[in-house]
């Protein structure tokens, strides 16, 4: 028997009926992607494929129940009554299609290129992808070399291989992934000077806000304070980052 993707459901349903009948029901399957085998640990990749089929074939036999007591070096078998059993052996075949933009890993690959330093979760929910299947894959990518990361704080960001060897543009990429990031890195390249307080009022955001903001872009270098007498220092881009906006092909908009 053959069932496809959608009829899996049916295959499951129908050894439950089978197992309330009083059968007592074996599967033994493996799994297959075309002619290799594959792990356990890839069997959740299945949701991710084109198609996966399940191919079985049946088999009736009987069993006895009872139990078996170890006495005296002996085994005494107690036999019960005699019961049908049902056997089920088949594959588990997973066809992942020959267009690598079908599979997730490349999916995730694109992804990460057109988005740099963008962070797990938010990958996940671009891909809408199951948690345990993007982490396999991060996984491997990294081992091959395809993808780095870069963790700040708790945060690990994700870049294709190749993207920049320099650190500090990893943190500017990681940090205008945020839309209040972008917001106030725009203001400051569109004024010449420009303080925290009318970055407040311009962006209509909190004060607070934008001075948690403001912290992080200055711990990275990417802003500085001018040095003004008597009034608020007004901020600017680093021209490192102007360049590395602007070489880099990072999105502000």
């Amino acid at each position: 028997m053959s069932v496809g993707t959608r009829n899996k459901g049916l295959l499951a349903a129908t050894v439950m009926a089978l197992m309330m009948s009083g059968l007592a029901v074996f599967l033994i399957f493996t799994v297959q992607n075309g002619s290799t085998a594959i792990s356990a640990n890839e069997i959740s990749e299945i949701a991710t494929m084109q198609q996966a089929t399940v191919d079985c074939d049946f088999g009736f036999s009987s069993m006895k129940t009872g139990t078996s007591v170890i006495l005296e070096d002996t085994i005494t078998n107690t036999l019960g009554s005699i019961i049908p059993s049902l056997l089920i052996i088949g594959t588990i075949s997973v066809d992942a299609g020959e267009d690598k933009h079908d599979t997730l890993r490349a999916r995730i690959l694109h992804e990460i290129e057109n988005f740099p330093g963008i962070h797990l979760r938010e990958l996940r929910r671009h891909l809408d992808c199951a948690m345990g299947a993007l982490q396999y894959h991060l996984s491997n990518l990294e081992e091959a070399g395809l993808v780095v990361s870069h963790r700040m704080g708790n945060t690990r960001h994700l870049f294709i291989d190749g993207f920049t060897s320099e650190e500090r543009n990893m943190e500017l990429a990681a940090l205008i992934r945020n839309a209040t990031v972008r917001s106030i890195i725009q203001q400051c390249l569109a004024e010449s000077e420009i303080t925290q307080a009318e970055l407040s009022r311009v962006l209509s955001l909190d004060k607070s806000l934008v001075s948690y903001y403001v912290s992080s872009l200055l711990d990275a270098d990417i802003v500085q304070k001018l040095k003004v007498f008597g009034r608020e220092k007004p901020l600017v881009v680093k021209e490192w980052a102007v360049k590395a906006i602007a070489d880099l092909g990072l999105a502000l908009e």
